[in-house]
């Protein structure tokens, strides 16, 4: 994560995408960015719609120490929970960063992503999420708080549902998710030597099989 930018936008891909900098006045990491896209457009290639949950693990320092096995335990709950009766998704995309504050200590920022067709609302995912912390809390899992609310106590938004062929909501999703790649409260101090401060799920995005002429299509005058 070592190139960092200050801009408002960056182009990624030869699509210029708006990023969370605090109007240039705090740095976001590079590569962050590019898995976030990456993620988001794997997903859209096998689904119209997608939704993108943003949860937030905060797990105790002490117990969960030098590695990211917590988060690998978590994704696999909720990977088997979204794969069950409850959506039946075939795939779940996500990304992910480790930080450390001294307001929340040690914890995971996560946006998960399934297809749009098998969940609408990011309601269910904040509640299996906090299911998972209580019920695993010896893992060293502390919290798993529900999404904060603005002046005005309307919940702020933690979900949205992105269609392929909207822009806009696509902007507004990846501008949100760009918080992720701040500079500030990585993790650096508490990692091992390999140890990584975020990761993504890799998703193969679904490529259209390349047709093959036949014969009699070769016969065909080249203009009608």
């Amino acid at each position: 994560m070592r190139q960092k930018t200050l801009a408002t936008e960056l182009e990624i891909d030869g699509r210029l995408l708006p990023i969370n900098t605090w109007n240039g006045k705090r740095a976001c990491y590079v590569e962050p960015l590019k898995l976030i896209k990456r993620e988001m457009d794997a997903m859209l290639s096998w689904h119209e719609k997608v939704l993108m949950v943003k949860v937030d693990i905060h797990v105790h320092a002490d117990v969960v120490g030098d590695t990211n096995a917590i988060i690998t335990d978590y994704l696999e709950r909720m990977r088997e929970w979204v794969g069950g009766k409850q959506y039946n998704a075939k795939r779940m995309g996500y990304v992910w960063v480790r930080e450390v504050s001294s307001q929340n200590g040690l914890h995971y920022h996560v946006w998960l992503m399934i297809n749009g067709k098998d969940a609408k609302s990011g309601h269910y995912f904040i509640e299996k999420s906090r299911q998972i912390v209580e019920r695993h809390s010896h893992r060293g899992y502390r919290n798993a708080p529900y999404p904060p609310k603005s002046k005005d106590g309307i919940k702020k938004e933690y979900f949205y549902l992105v269609k392929r062929a909207d822009d806009s909501k696509y902007e507004k999703a990846f501008y949100h998710a760009s918080y992720l790649a701040k500079e500030r409260t990585k993790d650096k101090h508490n990692l091992s030597i390999k140890g990584k401060n975020f990761s993504a799920s890799r998703i193969t995005a679904k490529t259209k099989p390349i047709h093959m002429m036949t014969d009699a299509e070769r016969q065909l005058p080249l203009f009608a």
